[in-house]
């Protein structure tokens, strides 16, 4: 992480790069960060977020709350960081929010009486799913922020 982290100062000339572990597989990690993050920060301003962690097509594991792995990371835990740091952003403006997604979300389906893959499991449409949920987080988080954002492609700017 440190080695990302400097390559990223290096390469931006911006030594106010925020590098701290958070695992996307545990809310209590995403929330500890958050909170960690505006106590070091109380007077600092957050002008970007980039939702980019991710599993893809793993056995079917679990995260710690129960959900299904590739759900928890991919999606639940970016929606959950996002929105615990919105604030933040919003505060910071000009920030932005982007949200990677892939092209998967073009074969992904939410199967709402089925969220968690307990019926049935198959890696490629398990994360299809997620990248779908992406999408589909960034235009709503869009819809709620009109007068603060324009949205392009999958990225959110404030």
């Amino acid at each position: 992480m440190t080695d990302t982290r400097r390559d990223i100062v290096v390469e931006s000339r911006n030594k106010y790069v925020y590098c701290r572990p958070c695992d996307l597989a545990s809310q209590k990690s995403i929330r500890d960060f958050a909170e960690q993050f505006k106590k070091e920060h109380k007077k600092r301003k957050l002008h970007i977020l980039i939702n980019n962690a991710g599993v893809m097509r793993c056995p079917k594991m679990y995260t710690q709350e129960g959900i299904e792995l590739q759900f928890g990371v991919n999606h639940i835990g970016h929606f959950l960081l996002t929105n615990l740091l919105l604030d933040t952003l919003k505060d910071s403006a000009p920030s932005r929010i982007v949200n990677v997604s892939s092209s998967a979300h073009k074969r992904g389906k939410i199967t709402f009486d089925d969220l968690n893959n307990e019926k049935t499991y198959e890696p490629g449409e398990a994360y299809a799913q997620t990248k779908l949920a992406n999408i589909l987080f960034t235009k709503e988080l869009a819809n709620k922020l009109q007068g603060f954002v324009i949205l392009t492609e999958n990225k959110i700017y404030f």
